[in-house]
Parts: C-alpha cells; structure tokens; sequence
C-alpha cells in the first residue's frame, strides 16, 4: 500500500475559512443583486455550499457585524462590500509572496 509523501499536497479539499465563507456569501449576494435586488437564502446556499444551519449562522453574525441586511432577502451592505474588495487585494498580495 502506497502512503503519500510528507511533502505530497492532500488530496482532500481545503476547507475554507471564516473569512472566504464570508467572501463567498457575500460575492453571491452582490452578483444576484445586479440581477433581481434581493435574493433569497436558498439560492445563496446552493452556490456557496453549505448546509442551511451553518449558512443562517453565518448570516446572522454577518447582520450583526453590518456585512448584509436580512429581511424579505439578503442584501449586501456598503461594508459588505468594502469587505470583498479588501479581500481579494489581500489574497493578490498573498500570491504575489507565494503564500497561496
């Protein structure tokens, strides 16, 4: 029986962290508002992948830190929005050192 090296990559995905879960959320959000305005959380869950009692508990942390607004459907917030932006100039800033 082969084992992987120690050096070899695993073949299991990474899981993703807090900070890309939010990402995730949120750049799906803003992408179905330039289409309909609100978007309902079912749509949102299918896209990024998780199960409906994580995504809510996401949800409801990201309302509370002022990232999205959820009533009728979730709407992302102008903080949200800096959020992404920050986002993908700190993971361009981690690939340009090789980080990632």
């Amino acid at each position: 029986m082969n084992s992987p090296s120690p050096v070899e990559p695993s073949r299991c995905a990474r899981k993703r962290d807090k900070a890309r879960i939010f990402y995730d959320i949120l750049t799906s959000i803003i992408g179905h508002e330039k289409e309909e305005g609100r978007v309902g959380i079912t749509r949102i869950q299918t896209e990024v992948n998780l199960p409906s009692d994580r995504l809510r508990t996401h949800i409801i942390e990201m309302s509370g830190l002022g990232l999205i607004q959820y009533g009728k459907g979730l709407t992302c917030t102008e903080k949200g929005r800096l959020y992404v932006v920050e986002y993908r100039r700190i993971i361009a800033t981690l690939e340009q050192f090789g980080v990632l």
